[in-house]
């Protein structure tokens, strides 16, 4: 067995260095200088964060306070397989005990990893035909993809693949089953939902998955209670989010500034792309987000009522615009974090330059300084924690971002309140990544905060993870 050399209590690497000295002997007067560096940059979190670099196969591990890269693991070189390409899920697991790390392969085999990270090595290796054919689903379905999340109080892990979703016990690293997505039907059409499950969420209660796909425009739920002697046959619900954009004119229904339905200028919106979904902390509302699809208006956050006991459950409430690629949301709850792939807040008509939907949202708002990059902001949502919300508080209070950057990726939000960290694609985005540290603003900002820190990462950074971390 090889040996441990990680160990969350035996890797406190920022308070090492706050209490070295140097000492400085002088040969010729005899004296000892002794000098205290000045302290470093350091974040506030006490704690590591898991970096999942997509394009180059492995997750970087960085001291929360000296925000240095303290491990690497390649995937390719555990497996003793050196030159094979791999390519990580957007979305890894570290588990609460920060034992075990799971991570997956988009395509190629798309198999599924567990790491033992006190042990270092590679314990358990779920393939494409390793797990037989379990809950109708046949062997040889892909094991990973782009999303994966572990239930809140870490009992299990999800993994959505294939059009399949995927279900793991964490405590036995043994897979149960899968619920086929493939053969969903939507409620009251013949179609049938074949889109990939893209992202994966647990409520707080523990007792329902909610999963966006990935073209059609749903966020579907499922029953997880019976776990692990039962799983779900069948959605729980069905929520068209794409149908009440297309359809549904209210005044009002939409905030921010854009044409009159539909939202695209005319044109339905034929695709919506569920990249970023979050539960709020009452599991009264959930977060949807989308920056693909056809519609340079009309996208951006969606606040969804999933209390079943409402009146207005499954109905899309509210509208922020952009085009997020990832949520990350505050310790308080009061506070949504969206990295926003939305880089056009200009655009030029006939040599008169516009400013998009987006750009026309932040300028109402007194936004200033603001340029064609990749942002990430904070979204007031304290109302959502009130029985009853006003919606119309719900908007942008602050801007994140840093000029000369590639696409951002994934954010999280420190622990400790006083952070957001967020990864970003390099120029080429095959090159290093970046994952970028801030300060967060406690009271509105009108103007762009820049990073305090930049740690330079692997290719195409995606998740950020830290131990049973659940949006």
């Amino acid at each position: 067995m090889k040996k441990k050399i990680f160990r969350r209590a035996g890797l406190a690497l920022a308070s090492v260095v706050a209490a070295v000295m140097v000492i400085t002997v002088s040969c010729d007067t005899g004296t000892t200088t002794v000098t205290t560096p000045p302290p470093p940059i350091i974040g506030q979190f006490d704690g590591y964060w898991y970096v999942a670099n997509y394009w180059s196969g492995c997750v970087d591990i960085i001291c929360g306070q000296t925000l240095q890269v303290v491990r690497n693991i390649n995937f390719a070189q555990e497996l003793g397989e050196p030159n094979r390409t791999i390519r990580l899920s957007h979305l890894i697991v570290v588990c609460p005990d920060e034992r075990f790390l799971w991570a997956g392969e988009i395509g190629n085999r798309a198999d599924i990893w567990v790491f033992d990270l006190w042990e270092n090595e590679i314990v358990a290796e779920f393939t494409r035909y390793s797990v037989g054919t379990v809950s109708g689903v046949a062997s040889g379905a892909a094991m990973a993809d782009i999303g994966m999340v572990i239930s809140r109080d870490g009992r299990w892990v999800f993994s959505g693949a294939g059009r399949m979703i995927h279900i793991f016990c964490v405590e036995t690293i043994t897979y149960l089953g899968s619920i086929d997505h493939l053969n969903l039907v939507i409620p009251g059409s013949t179609a049938v939902d074949s889109n990939d499950p893209h992202i994966l969420e647990v409520t707080h209660d523990h007792t329902t998955l909610w999963v966006s796909d990935h073209n059609g425009g749903h966020v579907v739920a499922y029953d997880i209670t019976m776990l692990p002697a039962a799983l779900p046959t069948a959605p729980l619900h069905v929520i068209s989010v794409i149908d009440q954009i297309n359809h549904d004119a209210r005044p009002g229904y939409f905030v921010g500034i854009g044409p009159a339905f539909p939202p695209s200028g005319g044109n339905p919106i034929a695709q919506l792309v569920g990249h970023a979904i979050a539960i709020h902390r009452n599991d009264r509302f959930l977060f949807l987000g989308s920056f693909q699809g056809n519609a340079l208006r009309g996208v951006g956050t969606y606040v969804i009522d999933i209390d079943e006991s409402s009146l207005t459950f499954g109905e899309v409430l509210h509208r922020v615009p952009g085009r997020p690629h990832n949520f990350a949301m505050s310790p308080d709850g009061n506070t949504l974090v969206v990295c926003d792939n939305n880089l056009a807040l200009h655009e030029t008509d006939r040599g008169t330059t516009l400013f998009t939907e987006f750009g026309e949202y932040l300028a109402a708002r007194g936004f200033t300084g603001l340029w064609n990059t990749f942002l990430t902001y904070t979204i007031d949502i304290s109302t959502l924690a009130t029985p009853n919300p006003d919606f119309s508080t719900i908007t942008i209070t602050g801007l994140y971002g840093v000029e000369g950057v590639g696409r951002t990726n994934h954010v999280v939000f420190s622990e400790c309140k006083t952070e957001i960290h967020v990864t970003y694609d390099g120029i080429p985005a095959a090159g290093p990544g970046t994952f970028r540290s801030f300060r967060v603003n406690t009271e509105f900002s009108n103007t762009v905060t820049r990073p305090f820190n930049t740690t330079v990462t692997g290719s195409q950074p995606h998740a950020i993870a830290i131990p049973g971390y659940v949006r």
